[in-house]
Order: C-alpha cells, then structure tokens, then sequence
C-alpha cells in the first residue's frame, strides 16, 4: 500500500510562525490559536491521564515527580476537581503546559478531516517539542541538574517533552478520527435504542 508523506500546506499551517516578511505579506496570515477557558480544563484532565500513561515506562523517580504535581486552585482545575473520586492524576504546570502547544499545533490544521498521509503525527510532535524548546520560560526547573547527569542523546528532559507531546497527539488523533468516522455512519442507534432493537431482533 503506497503512503503519501504529509503535504506541505499542513506542515506550513501547523507551524508557530510570523508572517513571512514581503512587500504582500498581508496575504501570509498565521493562524493564532488562543485557548478558552473551557478548552484549557480539559487540556488538565487530559494532561492527567497523559502523566498516568507516561509513569507505566519510565523508571526514573526524578522525571516521574516531575510530571506530577499539587494540585492548584486556578479555574483550570475545574474539571478534574469536578471529575475527581480521589483517584485522578494532577499534572505538573509543565506537563500542562506541552500538552497545551500539542493542542495548538493541532487546532491550526484546518482540514475537515484527518489527513492520510505518513508521518503527520510525527509532525505534529516535532512541531509542538520546536515550539515549547524555543519559549524563553525554562521547562521542568527541578530537572536541571538531573539532565547534566545523563547522555546529550538521552536528555530526560527532552525525553520527557517528547513523549508527552506524543502521547496527546495520540489521543487527540483517536477522538478526531472516531468524530470523522461518526460524521460518515451517523449515529449509532443500537447504543440509544438497545432495548428497541433487541426487541425487533435487528
């Protein structure tokens, strides 16, 4: 089966750029995502669960406490405190914060529906460590020492951005592609009318 690589308009789109300096730059527009309110608690509690799968493959207490942390009392933890029986994951402001540019990187696509071509998730993933390496804000400060301690091509830290990013990007592909394949069958009635199906011996 022959696998086209991602076109080069979704990998210009999900880029974190400015507008490309010409005379006609007007009509260079980068897409500016800003997150809601709604958007950046669910950002949290997805983030929590992104941490619970992370912590199944890694060995390393250090990485481990830096992914989680006390839970705040800012409007974004809404959710999770809503949604909590004691048993959820509170992520660290770090974790939340790569997984939040995964989000950003993934709401600037603007196709309808996912794309089928090779290594788009490998995009989105590269393109969310690029943005989230180039801001100013240092990342995972109770790391810094303990990335000195490791290999240049096994920094934790990098590690760690990697394999967060990747895990979002995971789950925001899955929920994109059960969205576009509910949008071509429609609504499944079994799961609504059960009792009326299995009546009906459909």
């Amino acid at each position: 089966m022959c696998c086209f690589p991602v076109s080069s308009a979704i990998q210009h789109e999900v880029l974190d750029r400015l507008p490309i300096q010409v005379d006609h730059d007007y009509g260079d527009t980068p897409s500016y995502v800003e997150l809601s309110r709604y958007v950046e608690n669910a950002i949290v509690y997805i983030a929590g669960f992104v941490v619970r799968n992370i912590v199944k493959n890694i060995t390393c207490e250090q990485c481990i406490a830096a992914l989680t942390g006390n839970r705040g009392t800012t409007e974004n933890n809404l959710l999770l405190d809503t949604k909590d029986r004691g048993g959820l994951v509170n992520p660290s402001s770090d974790t939340v914060r790569i997984c939040a540019e995964a989000d950003k990187c993934f709401r600037r696509i603007s196709t309808d529906k996912p794309p089928n071509g090779c290594g788009f998730s490998h995009l989105l993933v590269t393109t969310t460590v690029k943005n989230i390496i180039m801001q100013t804000e240092p990342l995972f400060p109770n790391l810094t020492e303990h990335q000195f301690d490791t290999e240049p091509n096994d920094n934790h830290v990098t590690l760690l951005v990697q394999r967060i990013a990747k895990e979002y990007i995971k789950i925001r592909l899955y929920h994109w592609g059960k969205q576009h394949t509910s949008s071509i069958t429609g609504p499944k009635v079994r799961k609504e009318l059960s009792k009326l199906i299995l009546f009906k011996n459909q």
